[in-house]
Protein backbone atom coordinates (compact mmCIF):
# COMPACT_ATOMS: atom_id res chain seq x y z
CA UNK A 1 0.00 0.00 0.00
CA UNK A 2 1.15 3.77 -0.36
CA UNK A 3 1.38 6.13 1.91
CA UNK A 4 0.77 9.33 0.19
CA UNK A 5 -0.01 13.06 1.07
CA UNK A 6 -3.68 13.58 -0.01
CA UNK A 7 -2.49 15.97 -2.45
CA UNK A 8 -0.44 12.90 -4.34
CA UNK A 9 -3.50 10.68 -3.82
CA UNK A 10 -5.96 12.94 -5.92
CA UNK A 11 -3.36 14.05 -8.44
CA UNK A 12 -2.35 10.51 -8.98
CA UNK A 13 -5.99 9.14 -8.60
CA UNK A 14 -7.03 11.59 -11.64
CA UNK A 15 -3.86 10.13 -13.73
CA UNK A 16 -5.06 6.50 -12.98
CA UNK A 17 -8.66 7.34 -13.80
CA UNK A 18 -7.73 8.79 -17.11
CA UNK A 19 -5.36 5.49 -17.54
CA UNK A 20 -8.54 3.23 -16.76
CA UNK A 21 -10.55 4.92 -19.37
CA UNK A 22 -8.23 4.73 -22.22
CA UNK A 23 -8.32 0.85 -21.04
CA UNK A 24 -12.38 0.83 -21.28
CA UNK A 25 -11.63 2.19 -24.68
CA UNK A 26 -9.11 0.27 -26.44
CA UNK A 27 -10.74 -2.86 -24.53
CA UNK A 28 -14.35 -1.79 -26.57
CA UNK A 29 -12.33 -1.23 -29.50
CA UNK A 30 -10.71 -4.56 -29.31
CA UNK A 31 -14.30 -5.95 -29.17
CA UNK A 32 -14.02 -7.78 -25.75
CA UNK A 33 -17.19 -6.38 -23.84
CA UNK A 34 -20.29 -7.96 -24.43
CA UNK A 35 -21.95 -7.65 -21.31
CA UNK A 36 -20.71 -4.88 -19.88
CA UNK A 37 -19.33 -6.54 -16.56
CA UNK A 38 -16.10 -6.12 -17.18
CA UNK A 39 -16.23 -2.59 -18.42
CA UNK A 40 -17.96 -1.52 -15.35
CA UNK A 41 -15.45 -3.38 -13.19
CA UNK A 42 -12.43 -1.06 -13.80
CA UNK A 43 -12.18 1.61 -11.49
CA UNK A 44 -9.63 3.58 -9.70
CA UNK A 45 -10.06 2.78 -5.57
CA UNK A 46 -8.46 5.21 -2.98
CA UNK A 47 -8.49 3.49 0.10
CA UNK A 48 -5.98 4.66 3.51
CA UNK A 49 -3.51 5.72 1.21
CA UNK A 50 -3.57 3.79 -1.62
CA UNK A 51 -4.21 4.04 -5.05
CA UNK A 52 -4.93 1.50 -7.62
CA UNK A 53 -6.68 0.67 -10.73
CA UNK A 54 -9.11 -2.36 -9.54
CA UNK A 55 -11.09 -4.82 -12.24
CA UNK A 56 -12.77 -8.45 -12.27
CA UNK A 57 -10.36 -11.23 -13.36
CA UNK A 58 -11.66 -11.49 -16.70
CA UNK A 59 -9.16 -8.19 -17.24
CA UNK A 60 -6.07 -10.60 -16.88
CA UNK A 61 -7.98 -13.78 -18.42
CA UNK A 62 -8.06 -11.52 -21.76
CA UNK A 63 -4.10 -11.49 -21.67
CA UNK A 64 -3.08 -14.57 -20.51
CA UNK A 65 -6.31 -17.26 -20.95
CA UNK A 66 -7.84 -18.95 -18.40
CA UNK A 67 -7.47 -22.53 -16.97
CA UNK A 68 -10.41 -24.78 -16.90
CA UNK A 69 -13.20 -22.78 -14.63
CA UNK A 70 -15.81 -24.10 -12.24
CA UNK A 71 -17.92 -21.08 -12.20
CA UNK A 72 -21.21 -21.81 -11.44
CA UNK A 73 -23.21 -19.29 -13.46
CA UNK A 74 -20.83 -19.94 -16.88
CA UNK A 75 -23.72 -21.34 -18.38
CA UNK A 76 -25.34 -18.37 -17.73
CA UNK A 77 -23.18 -16.03 -19.03
CA UNK A 78 -22.74 -17.83 -22.11
CA UNK A 79 -26.37 -17.50 -22.79
CA UNK A 80 -26.02 -13.42 -22.25
CA UNK A 81 -22.63 -13.34 -24.27
CA UNK A 82 -24.03 -15.26 -27.27
CA UNK A 83 -27.63 -12.86 -27.26
CA UNK A 84 -24.98 -9.54 -27.11
CA UNK A 85 -22.88 -10.59 -29.27
CA UNK A 86 -25.60 -11.88 -31.45
CA UNK A 87 -24.16 -15.05 -32.71
CA UNK A 88 -26.50 -17.09 -35.04
CA UNK A 89 -26.82 -20.60 -33.34
CA UNK A 90 -29.59 -22.84 -34.12
CA UNK A 91 -30.27 -23.37 -30.41
CA UNK A 92 -28.70 -21.12 -28.22
CA UNK A 93 -29.11 -23.18 -25.00
CA UNK A 94 -27.34 -26.17 -26.68
CA UNK A 95 -24.28 -23.77 -27.73
CA UNK A 96 -24.14 -22.54 -24.37
CA UNK A 97 -23.82 -26.39 -22.68
CA UNK A 98 -21.23 -27.39 -25.16
CA UNK A 99 -18.94 -24.04 -24.82
CA UNK A 100 -19.36 -23.98 -20.69
CA UNK A 101 -18.75 -27.76 -20.86
CA UNK A 102 -15.24 -27.22 -22.82
CA UNK A 103 -14.73 -24.05 -20.42
CA UNK A 104 -14.82 -26.08 -18.05
CA UNK A 105 -12.42 -28.97 -19.25
CA UNK A 106 -10.01 -27.09 -21.04
CA UNK A 107 -10.02 -23.19 -20.64
CA UNK A 108 -8.83 -20.99 -23.35
CA UNK A 109 -5.56 -20.25 -24.46
CA UNK A 110 -4.73 -16.50 -25.52
CA UNK A 111 -3.31 -15.35 -27.79
CA UNK A 112 -5.66 -17.01 -30.23
CA UNK A 113 -7.46 -16.13 -33.55
CA UNK A 114 -10.18 -13.56 -31.94
CA UNK A 115 -7.83 -12.62 -29.52
CA UNK A 116 -4.05 -11.31 -29.40
CA UNK A 117 -4.02 -10.67 -25.84
CA UNK A 118 -2.35 -7.21 -26.40
CA UNK A 119 -5.09 -5.33 -25.50
CA UNK A 120 -4.17 -4.04 -21.79
CA UNK A 121 -0.71 -3.96 -22.65
CA UNK A 122 -1.59 -0.99 -25.17
CA UNK A 123 -2.70 1.45 -22.40
CA UNK A 124 -0.95 -0.45 -19.51
CA UNK A 125 2.61 0.46 -20.28
CA UNK A 126 4.25 0.33 -16.45
CA UNK A 127 7.67 1.90 -17.60
CA UNK A 128 5.41 4.56 -19.03
CA UNK A 129 3.22 5.19 -16.05
CA UNK A 130 6.00 5.03 -13.56
CA UNK A 131 7.24 7.99 -14.90
CA UNK A 132 4.27 9.88 -15.53
CA UNK A 133 3.49 9.73 -11.48
CA UNK A 134 7.01 10.11 -10.74
CA UNK A 135 6.67 13.57 -12.68
CA UNK A 136 3.35 14.01 -10.34
CA UNK A 137 4.63 13.04 -7.19
CA UNK A 138 8.74 11.93 -7.22
CA UNK A 139 10.86 9.04 -7.32
CA UNK A 140 10.20 7.16 -4.48
CA UNK A 141 6.27 7.27 -5.28
CA UNK A 142 6.65 6.23 -8.74
CA UNK A 143 8.76 3.28 -7.52
CA UNK A 144 5.97 2.02 -5.21
CA UNK A 145 2.69 2.46 -7.69
CA UNK A 146 5.36 0.35 -10.57
CA UNK A 147 5.08 -2.37 -7.78
CA UNK A 148 1.78 -2.38 -6.85
CA UNK A 149 0.86 -2.26 -10.18
CA UNK A 150 2.74 -5.14 -11.52
CA UNK A 151 1.77 -7.27 -8.72
CA UNK A 152 -2.15 -6.80 -9.25
CA UNK A 153 -1.80 -7.11 -13.26
CA UNK A 154 0.08 -10.59 -12.52
CA UNK A 155 -2.34 -11.79 -10.02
Amino acid sequence: MLDLKQIEINKISKYLQEVANKLKVQLKADGHFATGTTEKSIKVVSTGGAVKIRGLDSINKLTYGSPPQTTTNLYLEIIKWVSVKNIKVVNTKQFAILVTKKLQKFGYKVPNKWNDGLSVSKVVNTNKIQSDIQKIAGDEVALQVQSELIKNLKK
